[in-house]
């Protein structure tokens, strides 16, 4: 969670209305699905009220215009969705392996144990 309150303490002290930065998130170096949700939160968040921002501004978009926002949100909805999946997926394989390793070393040690113990 440390990673949320420095781009959180960071878009706070930022003073220009440009939106954020397109920020993907993965989830390597042992970022957790939780984490990576605060950090899209964090983002969305941010992104949010700089667009209730910049529409306050004399210029309007075309209905077209607004059509074709209505996509792209609607298929970056769908990308972070999927990309939310693959995560919890990677998670899922990574506790797999933990265990699945642990399970390895039992056996092992078992093994050990037996070999030990029987006379050569």
């Amino acid at each position: 969670m440390e990673a949320v309150e420095i781009v959180e303490r960071t878009w706070k002290n930022s003073s220009n209305n440009n939106p954020p930065p397109r920020i993907v998130l993965g989830g390597c170096c042992r970022t957790r699905p939780a984490t990576i949700r605060a950090l899209r939160t964090l983002v969305d968040q941010r992104q949010t009220t700089t667009t209730t921002k910049k529409q306050e501004s004399p210029a309007s978009l075309t209905s077209e215009q607004e059509r074709m926002l209505a996509r792209i949100m609607g298929r970056e909805a769908d990308f972070d969705r999927q990309l939310g999946e693959i995560g919890e997926g990677l998670q899922d394989l990574a506790d797999t392996q933990q265990l699945q390793t642990e399970h390895v070393q039992k056996q092992a040690a078992t093994i050990k144990k037996v070999n030990d113990k029987a006379p050569l």
